[in-house]
């Protein structure tokens, strides 16, 4: 039985553990959930199993953003980590596709926080609304005050 070494890695523990390749023994079940698995389609929702995803992928990447402000020089220390959620949706019905919204408006926005209000880390994710619009979820290491982010 072969093995390959994993490690998971938290803001407070490390885990490591072998993981078993090319399972022959796997049940019904098992091999139900791999073949969800391998269907794209997206409905909306997120699984438990993707839930726990997120939280622990937020949990690590909340901790480094705090061990990056720990080491970096003096200029940020009046700079104060308070992650901050956004949602940015279109005014209006959309009208180009999802990839000239992204390079013309979520990057000249993502420029804009780190210019402005000196952002360093963050990450998002686009999604589809109801009616169809792209809309994006940011989640940044600074506090940027709501009517900053309408005004922009």
């Amino acid at each position: 039985m072969q093995t390959i070494p994993i490690m998971q890695i938290t803001g407070s523990s490390i885990c490591t553990y072998q993981e078993i390749l090319n399972r022959k023994d796997r049940s019904e079940s098992q091999r139900e959930s791999e073949s969800n698995l391998r269907d794209v389609s997206y409905n909306g929702y997120m699984s438990k199993k993707t839930k726990k995803k997120v939280s622990k992928f937020l949990e690590v990447w909340l901790w480094g953003v705090q061990q990056n402000l720990a080491t970096i020089d003096k200029r940020h220390n009046n700079k104060k980590l308070f992650p901050t959620f956004v949602t940015l949706t279109l005014s209006s019905k959309q009208k180009h596709d999802d990839n000239f919204i992204k390079r013309n408006l979520l990057n000249h926005f993502i420029l804009w926080l780190k210019t402005e209000h000196d952002v360093v880390h963050y990450f998002w994710r686009a999604e589809p609304q109801k009616n169809g619009n792209i809309h994006f979820h940011i989640i940044c290491d600074r506090y940027i005050h709501w009517r900053s982010i309408r005004d922009k």
